[in-house]
């Protein structure tokens, strides 16, 4: 398992305990490139490449509704770590894209509209949620079948 956050975002404490797997925790540095980001993204797949694991849940939690890279690069940030999933050319994977955000507030509603955008990225294999925190109830969407 791979989480992945934004600077100032907020992973569960302990990974997501309901997996029995390793975790690998990439945090982004207060002022570090969406570059940078994404070397260590891509690096933490290398590792489990060559430790003969896979990659089969990856959880990306979102920091500030007026994010530094822009709604933008955290699409492109997403939509690389869709493609670096199915890569693995393994049976089943899923992104879950944690954010932070208050009911009928901006950023749901860009946060519905960047998951929109990157539906098109997702193949028959993969499962793309997005999970609302501190809104009530956290409604979770996913990729419907083809």
């Amino acid at each position: 398992m791979l989480e992945v956050a934004e600077a100032g975002a907020a992973l569960p404490a302990n990974g997501v305990c309901w997996m029995n797997a390793p975790v690998v925790r990439i945090i982004a540095a207060h002022g570090e490139s969406l570059e940078s980001l994404t070397d260590r993204v891509d690096a933490g797949f290398d590792a489990a490449r060559c430790s003969g694991a896979h990659v089969v849940l990856v959880w990306v939690a979102l920091g500030s509704p007026k994010p530094t890279w822009g709604w933008s690069g955290r699409r492109a940030l997403i939509e690389a770590l869709v493609r670096r999933a199915a890569d693995q050319l393994i049976e089943r994977y899923e992104v879950v894209v944690s954010v932070t955000a208050l009911p009928h507030h901006e950023t749901e509603a860009r946060a519905f509209d960047l998951l929109d955008r990157l539906m098109h990225v997702v193949d028959s294999r993969g499962t793309l949620r997005m999970r609302f925190e501190l809104g009530g109830a956290a409604p979770v969407l996913h990729r419907g079948e083809p």
